[in-house]
């Protein structure tokens, strides 16, 4: 068959009942679901790679999560993905060529058509990879101009929590800045707290302390 389709992932946002999933994206001929790699984005954006406690359905193109309730990254009593929170569903296929042709041996045309849809698999799945990260200018290297980064389009919320996770946060896209309330910053005093993380320039980071105002 010939690959259409461009998407790799599906994601989904929680509603705090629901437990089956569907994903929008195709898997290549043979496959028993293994490619299809299930994520969980908590509300402070930490993602878990589920090793357990899943299904796939591949007739269906489905995911039941969780089929245990009450265990983590879902937490004690909690028996479906929250709302605030993101199921993320994705084909990760290994980066294999694994047509093998031999000297005299059978030209099977439907072997050679999967092979080839194969690697556009793989092409999709680096594509998005790429959708995710901070490129150079088309332009790189250049004498005249170094690099340029994006700049900051969206903004993110206020968060109140501990400073690493303000700063997961920001990791989440490098183009963007986390600012919140950090719960654990001097010594355990609370403060505002402003991080950007990026690639090129590397991690930068800002802390203020609580002040007390006295009348």
């Amino acid at each position: 068959m010939s690959v259409s389709a461009t998407p790799s992932k599906t994601i989904v946002a929680g509603d705090g009942h629901t437990t089956v999933f569907s994903y929008q994206f195709a898997l290549p001929a043979g496959s028993t679901g293994t490619d299809v790699n299930v994520f969980v984005v908590d509300n402070l954006g930490n993602v878990t790679l589920l090793t357990s406690n899943y299904t796939i359905n591949i007739a269906t193109s489905q995911v039941s999560y969780p089929t245990t309730g009450g265990v983590a990254p879902l937490g004690a009593g909690v028996n479906a993905v929250p709302t605030g929170w993101q199921i993320v569903m994705a084909r990760i296929e290994p980066l294999a060529q694994n047509l093998e042709l031999t000297n005299q041996g059978l030209f099977s045309l439907p072997a050679i058509e999967a092979a080839l849809d194969y690697l556009m698999d793989i092409a999709q799945q680096l594509q998005e990879q790429l959708n995710r990260a901070v490129l150079l200018p088309i332009n790189y290297p250049s004498t005249s101009a170094g690099p340029v980064i994006p700049p900051t389009t969206t903004v993110l919320p206020f968060y109140s929590g501990t400073l690493a996770q303000i700063i997961a946060l920001s990791a989440l896209n490098p183009t963007q800045m986390a600012n919140g309330y950090a719960t654990d910053i001097n010594g355990g005093v609370g403060g505002f707290a402003y991080y950007t993380a990026n690639v090129i320039v590397g991690n930068q980071g800002w802390v203020f302390p609580q002040i007390g105002i006295f009348g």
